[in-house]
Formats: C-alpha cells, structure tokens, sequence
C-alpha cells in the first residue's frame, strides 16, 4: 500500500482508494487507458485526462471534506476567534460540508477545464494557454487531482465564501 500523503488524513486516503478502485471497475476503460492507470505508461493526454475526470474526481469529494474539517479544527486562528469549542465544531462542519457538496458539484468540471485549456494554445502567439492559476497567480498543471482542485482559483473564492458564511452563523456560540 501506498505511503499516506501529508495533505490527507488517513480516513481520507483509505476513503478516497476504495472509491477510485470502485470507479475502476465499473469505469468502462479501454485496454489502453487500463495500461495507463497501471503503469504510467502510454500515449494519450486523453486516456489520462478521462482517468482523472472520471475516475478520481468524483471520489475528491470526501478526501475533501476530511481535509477542510481537520485544517479548520486545527487552526489556532479560529480556535482563538470563534467563542466557543462547539462554536468552532459547528463552523468547521458547516465549512467542510459546504465544501464536500462543492467538490461533488463542480470537482469533475473544473479538473476537466484544466485539461481543456492545457490542450489548447493561444492561437495569436503559440504559447501553452494556463489553465488556471492559484491565488498566488502561478500556473497550474495537474500533478495531483485532489492538489489541483484545492489549489483551483475558483475552488478557493467558494472556499472563502463559505467560510465567511459558516463563521457568521457559529461565531457567537
């Protein structure tokens, strides 16, 4: 088995492999994209892209959820802000659903968009078109889907927004 990746939980990791071998297995993949997710090995942007568009996003959702939960219960910045321990669970809950539902919704779509536009150049100057930068504005290629859709622009304003929400509804108890 493969060792546990620091940004996820244990639960999250273990959560996130049945559902991929799950997905593999009524994934209707083709001999080839099977090779591919195999060994690495192979030809073709799009058998890897249909591997994470298909295959791993829609399992993104609770590795998700685990991660915004745990980084929030963990954060000495809202333990010291949110009055209350229970005020706290109730916020980081409320953040880490809102953002499972999220994954769920938009995860397959955006690590899609970013294959999509990776795929493409800019027709006036030939460069490589970004598919997406992170808030610190780099490019983003996908190396890791679960890296790539945290990392995501879009991912990280719903993120906020979220938050923003969910700490106004628990901050006072």
């Amino acid at each position: 088995m493969a060792k546990p990746d620091k940004t996820r939980t244990y639960n999250a990791q273990q959560n996130m492999c049945a559902c991929s071998a799950d997905k593999i297995m009524t994934g209707n993949l083709t001999e080839q994209e099977m090779t591919l997710l195999a060994t690495g090995e192979g030809k073709g942007r799009l058998g890897d892209e249909k591997i994470v568009v298909d295959i791993f996003a829609p399992c993104l959702a609770s590795p998700i959820r685990e991660i915004v939960y745990e980084n929030c219960t963990n954060n000495r910045y809202w333990s010291k802000t949110v009055k209350s321990q229970q005020g706290l669970e109730g916020m980081c809950h409320c953040t880490a659903n809102g953002m499972e539902k999220y994954a769920a919704a938009y995860g397959s779509d955006i690590l899609a968009l970013v294959y999509y536009k990776q795929a493409h150049k800019d027709r006036r100057t030939g460069a490589s078109v970004s598919a997406f930068t992170n808030m610190e504005g780099d490019d983003i290629v996908i190396k890791d889907p679960l890296t790539t859709l945290i990392e995501n622009l879009d991912y990280q304003k719903e993120f906020y927004t979220v938050r923003r929400n969910c700490m106004g509804a628990f901050h006072y108890r």
